[in-house]
């Protein structure tokens, strides 16, 4: 099946990626100042304790997208298309954020941290 030619573009395709690029720092953004609420209010954490968890999530992020930049680039590198992985991406930072906002679970949110950090690796590996 042949794809529109606009579909192909150079100006399309740079809108696809800078507007999923700016998605994911949305994302990012809007989690950092909410963590410290979400922890003492959702999960109950002791006030001594937030901080703590708080770093912990940000590194483990920052964590994630170093070594899935890392595993993506590579796999990015020998694929054909870069669209499936690209869109795979996508999904999976919606979901995972999706998770992060409705669990109540310490151990879920973690992975969700772990999950972001990865569909941004992802995103930005992928999308430059």
């Amino acid at each position: 099946m042949m794809l529109p030619k606009w579909r192909s573009s150079t100006a399309f395709v740079t809108v696809v990626v800078c507007v999923a690029v700016f998605t994911d720092i949305f994302l990012y953004g809007l989690v950092v100042p909410m963590l410290p609420f979400a922890l003492a209010d959702r999960l109950g954490l002791a006030e001594g304790d937030i901080q703590r968890w708080n770093s912990i999530l940000l590194a483990v992020y920052g964590a994630s997208i170093l070594l899935g930049s890392l595993l993506f680039g590579w796999v990015g590198d020998r694929t054909k298309t870069k669209q499936l992985p690209f869109m795979l991406g996508l999904v999976v930072v919606g979901g995972a954020t999706l998770l992060f906002s409705l669990t109540t679970s310490l151990p879920l949110i973690l992975f969700a941290r772990v999950l972001q950090g990865l569909s941004t690796a992802i995103v930005f590996t992928i999308g430059f």
